[in-house]
């Protein structure tokens, strides 16, 4: 068997659009066949390729989306015979053939099955008793490094593990570094030397080991794979993550969430404490098995605890995570084994958070805060927007400077879906390129106030941005339909000091300025904003989006790269040479002029949006003054 796989390209990077392309990727790099279903419906699979090992990679039929049983059997039987396989499908799949998943762990066939799930990922908590790892990626980067730990800890443990993907309406679009063979070498390794079938002797189902002292190996096998993932990748990557240093490590209040939920938890602390909230927040990724010990330590000292989940379960005595912390606080507090001793338990509150399509709200968070602040006299129990709502309207979140956080936010906000996924994809793949950034970003429809249209949101930062969701401070707004304003307010969450940028074939400041509505003029005005104008290029329907996506990355370029002592960070030929090669890329199109035409439209948006100093408009008085109560209106 060959393993000399043509090294990756340390240059390149992947784009993973979605948790079902982030597993191909992984497991597309270190398995031997891959079962996706129906699950991965649309994502590009290495069907006859190799992985990183220089093995054949097979891609197994599709036996119906309602052949769960099917699907699980086939895996058993191939896992069986010492194959390394990937499977890919949703709760409902799984649930159907849950007997059998509970006879791969008694048999302990090593493998990564993929819950892929649109319905929120907590409903994967279904699956949490059949003796499974169960592990919870929150964007499309932890989705390929916890497809790559899970594997390594399978077989390390002799134990199958699931590891849960997102797959909601708001999806993830992040560049991401491809699977280099040394890496998949020293980490996870060939299957030949790695796993072996169970008519081998040194299967572990031949072990004489009872099945609860067998599973105590499952903890050091999967801390093991995340230190070497860490010291291999870099990536730090933890069974539980708490609040950085200095943001909120020993807070008295605390917000507890899985997976995604907690990774927008922990990205909103810095938020709440520079409103003088003394609150911290715990991400937990590992369910089963379920770190009990290390969560009391990082808790003790709280003196309340809000757990948000997605998933409510009104006839259970809690919802299944408060469920799991409130069963470690009564072991610590009897003094069990492992558990640290205290003496008392904190207020543990838990709040259900609406529609999993939905993200959290600035002021959703603010909600908790002072429903924790409350004591006795808070709600235990509560739902975001629910029947047991918490009081949400008593707060209103006004962007505060848009200078004031390490990470960039802008939104981009489109007519056509089409053009928000090319924008997204440019827009990150450009920015990671030209400012070597983090850059994360997610489309998602927009609500009737926002206006008609999709959005993207992006962040991006010299640290990795956490919880991509839609921010209350916005540094940069790019519209591509002046009409936008007049059919909702996108400038609500426009932060002090921010850029808008609208589309316009006229000349002058002054002319761009004639055209935006007074209630636009107002917010722009009061946040000491600025609007500069850039022309979109024509061209075919295919050639249209990725020009205006190309528009739209010179203007992002231009807020990014912000000037020093007047001069531009980035020269406007390295922005239309970048912007030209990328669209060249993911458009797949190398012969047109496509991204000749797609630069040149970059650099003109760069050099319009770079050139356009604050304060070039005159303030309009009357505008002001006949828009600021619509402007008051719009924004509550």
């Amino acid at each position: 068997m060959s393993h000399g796989a043509k090294p990756a390209d340390p240059t390149r990077r992947a784009l993973a659009r979605d948790a079902a392309e982030a597993i191909v990727l992984a497991e597309g790099a270190i398995a031997q066949s891959i079962d996706a279903g129906a699950s991965a419906a649309g994502t590009t699979l290495p069907d006859g390729g190799h992985n990183a090992f220089g093995e054949r990679l097979r891609v197994h039929p599709s036996l119906g989306a309602a052949d769960g049983i099917g699907r699980v059997r086939r895996a058993a039987e191939r896992v069986a015979l010492g194959e390394r396989l990937a499977l890919m499908a949703s709760t409902a799949e799984l649930l159907s053939a849950s007997a059998m998943m509970a006879t791969m762990a008694s048999q302990r066939l090593a493998t990564v099955f993929h819950v892929l799930e649109p319905a929120g990922a907590e409903a994967a908590l279904a699956l949490s008793e059949l003796g499974w790892g169960l592990l919870f990626a929150s964007d499309v980067e932890e989705s390929v490094d916890l497809t790559l730990v899970a594997r390594r800890a399978a077989e390390d443990s002799g134990t199958p593990f699931l590891v849960v993907h997102d797959l909601a309406p708001v999806r993830r679009i992040e560049p991401l570094p491809p699977i280099d063979p040394a890496f998949a070498l020293a980490f996870v390794g060939p299957a030949e030397s790695r796993v072996r079938g169970m008519s081998d002797p040194g299967h572990p189902s031949h072990a004489q080991v009872g099945a609860r002292a067998f599973a105590e190996r499952v903890p050091f096998a999967l801390a093991s794979a995340l230190r070497e993932l860490e010291a291999l990748t870099g990536r730090k990557r933890d069974v539980l993550t708490r609040s950085a240093a200095g943001q909120g490590a020993d807070a008295s209040l605390v917000l507890v969430g899985l997976g995604g939920l907690g990774d927008i938890l922990l990205g909103e602390v810095p938020r709440l404490r520079a409103e003088g909230h003394d609150v911290g927040a715990v991400k937990l990724t590992a369910f089963r098995p379920f770190p009990g010990p290390r969560l009391v330590r990082l808790l003790a000292r709280a003196l309340s605890i809000t757990v948000l989940e997605h998933t409510d379960a009104p006839l259970a005595q809690s919802n299944a995570l408060t469920r799991e912390v409130k069963s470690a606080f009564a072991d610590a507090l009897t003094w069990a084994p492992d558990y640290p001793g205290i003496g008392r338990l904190p207020r543990v509150c838990s709040g259900v958070a609406g529609a999993p399509s939905h993200d959290i709200e600035a002021r959703d968070l603010e909600a908790i805060v002072r429903n924790m602040l409350a004591g006795d006299h808070g709600k235990r129990f509560f739902v975001l927007g629910g029947d047991a709502s918490l009081d949400l309207e008593r707060t209103r979140t006004e962007p505060r400077d848009a200078k004031a956080s390490s990470v960039f936010h802008m939104r981009g906000l489109v007519r056509d879906g089409a053009v928000a996924e090319a924008t997204a994809e440019l827009v990150t793949v450009v920015i990671a390129r030209v400012l070597a950034l983090s850059v994360r970003a997610s489309i998602r429809p927009l609500s009737p106030a926002d206006g008609p249209g999709v959005a993207f949101d992006l962040a991006a930062g010299a640290e990795r941005p956490r919880g991509v969701h839609v921010s209350p401070q916005l540094a940069l707004l790019v519209i591509d339909d002046m009409t936008s304003l007049l059919r909702g307010n996108p400038l609500a969450r426009l932060g002090r000091g921010a850029t808008v940028a609208v589309p316009t074939h006229k000349a002058s400041p002054e002319a761009v300025w004639g055209d935006m509505p007074p209630y636009a003029k107002t917010i722009v005005f009061d946040r000491d904003a600025r609007v500069v104008g850039w022309e979109p290029e024509a061209g075919t329907e295919d050639e249209a989006r990725w020009l205006l996506a190309a528009g739209i990355a010179g203007v992002a370029l231009a807020a990014v790269a912000a000037p020093v002592d007047g001069r531009p960070r980035v020269d406007a030929s390295l922005v239309e040479r970048e912007v030209g090669d990328a669209v060249r890329e993911l458009s797949g199109d190398a012969t047109s002029d496509i991204g000749r035409r797609a630069g040149d439209a970059a650099r003109r948006a760069f050099e319009a949006s770079i050139t356009v100093p604050r304060g070039l408009v005159e303030r309009d008085e009357d505008a002001i003054r006949l828009g600021r109560k619509d402007a008051r209106s719009a924004i509550a």
